[in-house]
């Protein structure tokens, strides 16, 4: 190895292995879907028509809703996650009765 750096040939090498291992953990992700979670509601998305907020783990959940939601005051309504992604969540929100 010329001057401290790796080959090519290692280089893929790791890259691979860090893609098997994110591909593996977005697998263990999409088995979460499905679960209904209490959500802070922080804003809205008009473009998209949804609701934006914050997990109990700090995750961003982006959702629908059937009846207005106003953000900041104070509402943390149970959502359903039908969706995983990366760096957030997507959902729709379960109407308690």
């Amino acid at each position: 190895m010329d001057g401290g750096l790796h080959s090519r040939k290692e280089k893929a090498r790791r890259l691979q292995v860090i893609l098997s291992v994110n591909e593996r953990s977005s697998a263990r992700a999409t088995l979460a879907t499905g679960p209904v979670i209490e959500v802070m509601v922080e804003g809205h998305n008009t473009a998209r028509g949804q609701v934006i907020g914050r997990s109990s783990q700090n995750k961003t959940v982006n959702f629908t809703v059937t009846h207005p939601i106003l953000a900041g005051d104070g509402q943390l309504p149970q959502v359903r996650i039908t969706q995983t992604f990366p760096n957030s969540l997507a959902g729709e929100a379960v109407v308690v009765q």
